[in-house]
């Protein structure tokens, strides 16, 4: 076969290796005779914003390997780790092609000058254009850790287009619980001591982590438990102030609702503000989309009448279990 290029580079961190990823790394393979892919390594990460949900480098290398035994790329491929922008460029004469996407073509010319300074040709510079996601915007690694998309491109928020239902058959499966129980405020207090993004769904557990001395990230409260107004002082005077109002009618997910939900948890990935959202109706089901929409990393607290508060951390394997779950509502 007879390839355009003979040594093609391109480097990325290949976070949560996605289709974007691959369609970056097929444009390298169907021109190029041989392929080195840098990876950026823990140390190259520096300080960058979330780099605690990064996946390691050894998570990232051996899904990249996988990636490319699968499509028959590994005898001529190399993964490189990055610990700067210029891995092998600067010395290996052979190299004559690097991709790039928009973003990083100021990386590429920074190459080019450095070979220049070393008596090496210029690298031909091809721009990879990168690919949407069904909601109009562009896959990215970034997109995924903050919880709008999963690996394939699909929005969790379309999940939520109409309002759903819920079916009285599917309700002992919605009491089991989705994460751990927790029941004395010391667990209250370990949740905040994690430093992580919490989203409380109940104003019970809302009240719980007040009474601890700390506000939720975002608390969702309905002024009820077990679906009668709370009558409790000490408990409506200990919640905090509302921000916005939503309804939601008992037994559904209410599309007007989520999309409010949605725009605070964007607000508070980039925000040190605390938000409260006041839900007309009933709040408990709002737990389902805070699971789906969350960035990975945070946890979500929800309350099940008779067991507890309800502690999940969001992870891309239960945003996978909530779409089970949502697609027989």
């Amino acid at each position: 076969m007879n390839f355009k290029y003979k040594h093609a580079i391109l480097g990325g961190t290949f976070d949560r290796l996605h289709v974007g990823h691959k369609h970056f790394i097929e444009a390298a393979e169907k021109v190029s005779e041989h392929v080195t892919i840098g990876l950026v390594t823990d140390k190259f990460l520096g300080d960058r914003l979330h780099k605690d949900i990064i996946e390691p480098y050894g998570v990232r290398v051996q899904e990249l390997k996988q990636y490319l035994i699968s499509k028959k790329y590994d005898a001529k491929t190399e993964i490189h780790p990055l610990n700067d922008i210029f891995g092998p460029a600067l010395k290996d004469p052979n190299i004559n092609m690097v991709l790039a996407i928009d973003e990083s073509v100021a990386n590429a010319k920074l190459i080019n000058r450095g070979r220049e300074k070393r008596g090496l040709a210029e690298l031909e510079i091809v721009v990879v254009p990168m690919i949407k996601a069904d909601d109009g915007g562009f896959i990215s690694s970034k997109r995924i850790r903050n919880g709008e998309i999963d690996r394939n491109g699909k929005a969790y928020l379309k999940l939520f287009t109409n309002t759903l239902h819920v079916p009285e058959n599917l309700k002992p499966e919605l009491r089991k619980p989705f994460g751990k129980v927790i029941i004395s405020l010391t667990d209250y207090k370990k949740i905040r001591a994690a430093d992580r993004m919490v989203i409380a769904v109940g104003d019970i557990v809302v009240s719980n982590f007040i009474k601890v001395g700390f506000q939720a990230n975002i608390s969702i409260i309905d002024l009820k438990t077990n679906r009668q107004p709370i009558m409790d002082r000490t408990i409506l005077e200990s919640l905090p102030m509302t921000d916005i109002k939503t309804e939601n009618e008992p037994s559904t997910i209410e599309r007007g609702a989520v999309r409010v939900l949605n725009s605070i948890l964007r607000k508070s990935t980039t925000s040190n503000k605390n938000y409260t959202i006041e839900i007309e109706g009933e709040e408990d089901l709002l737990a389902i989309p805070a699971i789906l929409l969350a960035p990975l990393g945070s946890i979500v607290l929800y309350g099940i009448r008779g067991i507890g508060g309800i502690v999940v951390e969001v992870t891309e394997e239960k945003k996978e279990d909530v779409k089970r779950i949502i697609k027989k509502i």
